[in-house]
């Protein structure tokens, strides 16, 4: 990797994306039921939190910045140790890539293919995502780019669509549970929209061209996503209550429906919802590429023998997303219950702690 190939808008695209990805029928809903109509002050305070992992995260990037994670960790705390780190990591990874695979799937078969079996769903994108991930990071990075430029449009039709449905007595009245809920619901935000941009180690900072103003760049890629995020749920909750909101599985897409176009286009939700699965399609492929440069960095595997791999671990996830999570009920009880806890231990400890060893580290 000593060839700079990404450009700096690139990058920031894959932050973006990273940042929204878990949003739909995941954090919407967990926020939903932890605060309820406080919910967008819980995204504002996880915004203003979620700083922290971040400033994490580039630190250990500054430190090293001709590295990935998985390098890094093994300078820090020596091949064997460094290498059982790396494991674990992608463990994490793939549990999370794992739950938003699923979200994925089940959302195009509840609102898009209802009659379509989700195992067809998950082997089309199946093939999108290997194919893509055989292209390399570049490839990738810029096809993020393109599908920012459609996301952006297709939010602001939304946004403008639905900015006359607005009423603030739904959200009222502020703080009746206090601010534990509304902490509760910022932890959410974190564990699923914040901790994942950990992914993005696995790219090196001299990887990108002009890095003269990196810091500055990424942090207006998160604060871009985190406020999309928060008008997104402001928007469900002024316009439709916390109430009527629970009762959807995707409040966000049912949000849609109520848009009209020049006051006569109707029925537009389906096109203007497309922004939500780049968002999910956009992490699955970023974070199996975290966990291919796994198996390229500890494994030692070159590019011609790492494609296996590649298709391996793609049919992998489909066999976890089918098997695990029976059906919503489950799926649902443990991304409430549980995945905030697995991602912080994931994605917020273990950095945590080369955050400490690579402070008091001295290169020799």
């Amino acid at each position: 990797m000593n060839k700079k190939k990404l450009r700096m808008l690139e990058i920031c695209c894959l932050y973006y994306f990273v940042i929204r990805a878990n949003f739909l029928g995941i954090t919407s809903n967990n926020i939903l039921h932890l605060a309820r109509q406080d919910g967008w002050i819980s995204i504002l305070i996880g915004t203003l939190l979620g700083l922290i992992p971040l400033c994490t995260f580039l630190f250990i990037q500054n430190k090293f910045p001709n590295d990935t994670i998985f390098s890094i960790t093994k300078k820090l705390f020596g091949t064997t140790i460094g290498k059982i780190i790396n494991g674990i990591l992608v463990i994490g990874t793939f549990l999370s890539i794992t739950i938003t695979f699923y979200d994925l799937v089940g959302f195009i078969a509840s609102q898009y293919l209802n009659r379509t079996p989700t195992l067809a769903i998950a082997i089309m994108f199946f093939l999108a995502i290997t194919y893509i991930l055989t292209k390399g990071i570049t490839v990738i990075a810029r096809t993020h780019v393109i599908l920012l430029y459609f996301g952006i449009i297709l939010f602001l039709l939304a946004l403008f669509g639905l900015s006359g449905e607005i009423s603030f007595a739904n959200i009222k009245p502020m703080l009746e549970s206090g601010w534990k809920p509304i902490f509760n619901g910022s932890m959410s935000f974190i564990a699923f929209n914040v901790l994942p941009i950990f992914v993005l180690t696995s790219i090196p900072k001299n990887y990108v061209f002009d890095t003269k103003h990196y810091h500055r760049n990424i942090f207006i890629a998160y604060l871009l996503g985190s406020f999309s995020l928060f008008t997104t749920l402001f928007f469900i909750l002024s316009i439709f209550g916390p109430n009527l909101a629970l009762l959807y599985q995707y409040p966000e897409f049912h949000l849609l429906k109520l848009i009209t176009l020049g006051g006569f286009i109707t029925r537009v939700e389906g096109i203007i919802a497309l922004h939500w699965l780049f968002d999910l399609f956009a992490f699955i492929v970023i974070g199996l590429y975290f966990v291919t440069q796994y198996i390229k960095d500890d494994w030692c595997l070159k590019d011609k023998f790492g494609n296996p791999f590649i298709i391996l671990i793609s049919i992998l996830l489909i066999f976890a997303t089918e098997h695990i999570f029976k059906n919503n009920t489950i799926a649902n009880f443990i991304v409430l219950h549980y995945s905030p806890f697995i991602n912080f231990c994931f994605f917020a400890f273990i950095p945590f702690i080369i955050l400490l060893r690579s402070i008091t580290y001295k290169k020799t």
